[in-house]
């Protein structure tokens, strides 16, 4: 088989299969995941639960092939900031 046929094969199964990470800009190496919640809820429960992780395990400081800054880093990206304002201005109209 020739290679531009095998390549157009590969092209062909990454485009069905590689769908996970979605590019979010003209940047190299910059994606982005989709996470389904039911709502704000289940969003504040798993930065909860990121967050708690991380202090179990910087106290018990037992595995250190966890990496803590990864975790924070995603709970950060998580918190819905949008929201926590719109509810500042909401509180303000009282």
């Amino acid at each position: 088989m020739e290679m531009n046929e095998e390549l157009e094969k590969f092209k062909n199964l990454a485009g069905q299969y590689l769908n996970t990470l979605k590019p979010i800009s003209v940047e190299k190496n910059r994606y982005e995941v989709k996470i389904e919640l039911t709502g704000y809820t289940e969003l504040s429960c798993m930065i909860t639960q990121i967050l708690k992780s991380c202090i179990l395990t910087l106290e018990q400081n037992a595995n250190k092939d966890t990496d803590i800054a990864l975790m924070l880093e995603m709970a950060l990206q998580l918190l819905p900031v949008d929201e926590f304002e719109l509810l500042d201005r909401i509180n303000e109209l009282q």
